[in-house]
């Protein structure tokens, strides 16, 4: 008995309840060697925003939906090389907040980085419009902005930032509004 309550001690004092604030959009990340979209969090009440690459058990993010969760937190002891050390669970939903349509945000699509970028998060379906992998579609509005995509997602692997906004209703198909290199 003695060598298992000491066990039991370490594996559930080394987890932990956070709230945690979930944007309404993912964002563009690397998990690994894999780039993909990220859900984009922080703890309740800091300033800045962060990423969680392999998501949360038992929660499915919706675009469009501020979230704020509680979850528990348990370190990975072993995780793989390319994986998360911390794996989190829901415990509960605690609000969901629908933004606005039209509620404007920007994504930042890495171009150059290793051999590969993040362009490919993108693909375009050559009637002005397109899809963010594993995530919402997206028409262009004006249509040239689709063309700007695709010049500066042409294989030269370039930075560049797209604003997008949410339809009505904001489960619909996005808004690209504007497509520039970040400055």
């Amino acid at each position: 008995m003695s060598r298992v309550v000491p066990a039991l001690i370490l594996a559930t004092g080394c987890a932990q309840s956070v709230v945690l604030e979930i944007d309404h959009h993912e964002v563009p990340c690397l998990c690994g060697e894999a780039r993909t979209t990220c859900l984009s969090t922080r703890d309740a009440g800091a300033p800045d925003f962060g990423t969680i690459c392999f998501g949360i058990e038992g929660y499915d993010h919706s675009w469009g939906v501020a979230t704020t969760v509680e979850v528990i937190e348990r370190p990975i002891l072993a995780p793989a090389q390319d994986g998360s050390a911390t794996a989190r669970e829901l415990v509960e939903v605690i609000a969901e907040a629908p933004v606005e349509p039209g509620t404007e945000f920007t994504l930042l699509f890495l171009g150059a980085l290793d051999d590969m970028g993040y362009a490919e998060l993108v693909s375009y379906d050559g009637a002005g419009g397109g899809q963010i992998i594993g995530g919402p579609a997206f028409s262009c509005e004006p249509a040239t902005v689709c063309d700007d995509m695709e010049d500066l997602d042409d294989g030269e692997r370039i930075d560049f930032e797209v604003t997008f906004a949410y339809g009505d209703p904001i489960d619909g198909p996005l808004l690209a509004l504007a497509v520039a290199e970040p400055e």
